[in-house]
């Protein structure tokens, strides 16, 4: 008689619910999961959407040590899912290489993260306030992860601001295989932690925030010039696109490279003049990554095309001014006016101020003469530059 000997297992529920929860799992596919799950030594993958009936039936299950567990992917909707136990996974996962936490308390999760060293993937989405983790914590963990390549941390809402303003160490952590990380949050909680770790060898970087009134982020701004593998000279096109409910920023080299090496910036906010606003005070403290950039597209693809909101043409100004070496730049149709607008306010004592070196500008389906002023004061400045006809006449 031939012998089978015990195979890996592999959990594999990972369904995202539609929104009649026509994906959910039933009663006898819960029963089938706790049943793999009690067998730790054989499981290899786990990947389930967990409701809180079968994280309910898994908490004993899932207390063991899980030797050989190499992939774990955890995702709920639920807004009343229970946090995970203390105990989860036994406390240890030596063997861990992937790891995606969504919507699912985890307070215990810093222990777990010290004994994964061999984790290369670690994401943690839609992190419930009541798991909230401080940035000291986070970053004590992931120095016991020597090989994590990818880092993702995104919150569920804005996470309450800290009573204390931790000290900056005097000795930064260094994580030296980090290529990917992506933050979405309030700023507050990303400079502390930026501040306490180096990444020499970023190349993805994108940050999502959460509106808000100040956006001061002298922090980051270190943090971004600390990036060795972040060579800014590659950095040759920018754009920017407004929509009805956040504006985003990405800076990159060719635009077959723009999934591999990039800088990225969201901010969730609807008013036009708050998002130029924002993005005008972040990207003003980011000059050095902004400083080979020659390509400048700015679009607005999703905004109505009859909503007219007064913008003080300041606003534009403080947006362009970091570009200065921004040889060309292009406005989509829905805002080409009110950027000619901001360059019309160009004066001599400030042109050498606003794209220093612009040589040629394209305001779509605007007329040459909106921006005859600016062009005025740029070749009197010995600064000319060579506005196209935007109406194609």
């Amino acid at each position: 008689m031939g012998y089978w000997p015990p195979l890996p297992l592999i959990i594999d529920y990972y369904t995202y619910w539609g929104a009649d929860n026509s994906k959910s799992l039933t009663p006898s596919d819960e029963d089938n999961v706790v049943a793999a799950l009690e067998n730790p030594e054989r499981v290899r993958y786990v990947g389930i959407s967990v409701t809180s009936s079968l994280l309910g039936k898994m908490v004993t299950a899932v207390r063991k040590p899980f030797p050989e567990l190499t992939h774990l992917w955890l995702s709920s909707k639920d807004e009343n899912v229970p946090a995970l136990p203390d105990e989860f996974l036994g406390g240890s996962a030596p063997e861990l290489r992937v790891a995606q936490l969504e919507g699912i308390p985890f307070p215990a999760l810093p222990t777990l993260l010290l004994s994964a060293r061999s984790l290369v993937d670690l994401r943690l989405l839609n992190i419930p306030n009541s798991n909230h983790i401080s940035p000291e914590a986070m970053v004590t963990s992931l120095e016991a992860l020597p090989e994590l390549r990818t880092l993702f941390i995104g919150f569920k809402s804005p996470t309450p601001p800290s009573n204390n303003t931790p000290s900056v160490p005097r000795t930064r952590t260094i994580l030296s295989s980090l290529a990917s990380f992506a933050y979405h949050g309030v700023k507050d909680y990303l400079e502390d932690f930026v501040a306490q770790i180096d990444t020499p060898r970023l190349d993805y970087f994108r940050i999502s925030y959460f509106n808000q009134l100040d956006f001061q982020v002298p922090r980051l701004s270190r943090f971004i010039d600390h990036i060795q593998n972040y060579n800014v000279g590659r950095f040759k096109h920018a754009r920017i696109d407004f929509g009805v409910n956040s504006v985003y920023v990405s800076i990159y080299g060719e635009p077959d490279e723009l999934l591999e090496s990039h800088f990225s910036l969201q901010i969730s906010c609807q008013a036009l003049d708050w998002q130029v606003s924002h993005v005008a005070q972040i990207l003003g403290q980011s000059v050095s990554m902004l400083s080979n950039v020659v390509d400048l597209s700015i679009d607005a693809r999703d905004l109505r095309p009859d909503k007219e909101e007064y913008m003080d043409n300041s606003e534009w100004l403080e947006l362009l001014r970091p570009f200065i070496a921004a040889e060309t730049l292009h406005v989509s149709e829905k805002l080409a006016r009110q950027v000619a607008n901001g360059l019309a306010s160009v004066t001599e004592q400030i042109v050498a101020e606003v794209l220093p070196s612009l040589h040629s500008l394209f305001l779509e389906d605007e007329p040459v003469t909106s921006i005859e002023r600016f062009a005025t004061v740029r070749l009197l400045s010995g600064r000319p530059v060579t506005i196209v006809d935007g109406q194609g006449s």
